[in-house]
């Protein structure tokens, strides 16, 4: 319930000033919202006006939807109503769907593409912008998110917050589970995956 309330709220205070002055610059841009708790994001709100979707999740719930509205000003009660869970890949296969920036496919992230690649996989880039990459891994359209270029924790928070309380996991590069409260909230790399490693 806690998400379904910070996604009417992040709905009635942030829209109109945000699609006045942010959308017609950049179309797939966002607006999201992620409070913490012992250095993890609990709960996470993402709105796409572009598109009119919103994404919430309660992590400590285990639970994660997305809506597809059709009118920037509806009501929580809406929003409920329209909600559908989500749910990750459990991908099997030798091809991988990787979610990527437009804007950030940098030396590391081509690195990370390469060693996949040796593996034998089949990989597949999908090119998405702003924190709706994590969506993207939430809702079963792409099997890992990797990051190297830089971010700040309000970028990233919400969107892993959705996606573990859909199922998935963010991890550092050194295979830990991703935590905030870093210095000057500058977040180091992260991989975002669909199913939680094993070990």
């Amino acid at each position: 319930v806690g998400s379904v309330l910070l996604a009417g709220i992040l709905l009635k205070l942030g829209v109109y000033g945000f699609l006045r002055f942010s959308l017609s610059l950049f179309p797939e841009a966002s607006l999201y919202f992620s409070p913490f708790v012992y250095l993890l994001s609990v709960l996470g709100v993402i709105y796409a006006p572009a598109v009119k979707t919103i994404y919430f999740a309660n992590v400590d719930n285990n639970e994660a939807f997305k809506a597809n509205l059709e009118s920037h000003d509806v009501t929580v009660e809406t929003i409920l109503k329209l909600a559908k869970p989500l749910q990750p890949k459990n991908n099997n296969s030798d091809k991988v769907e990787i979610v990527g920036s437009r804007s950030h496919m940098n030396v590391d992230t081509l690195n990370f593409v390469e060693d996949l690649k040796k593996e034998g996989k089949n990989i597949e880039i999908i090119s998405k912008g702003s924190s709706l990459k994590f969506c993207l891994v939430a809702e079963g359209n792409a099997d890992v998110y990797p990051r190297y270029a830089p971010t700040m924790e309000w970028d990233t928070a919400a969107g892993d917050a959705i996606l573990r309380a859909a199922g998935g996991m963010t991890y550092s590069s050194d295979g830990l589970i991703y935590k905030y409260g870093k210095a000057a909230y500058k977040n180091t790399p992260f991989i975002a995956k669909a199913q939680p490693s094993s070990g």
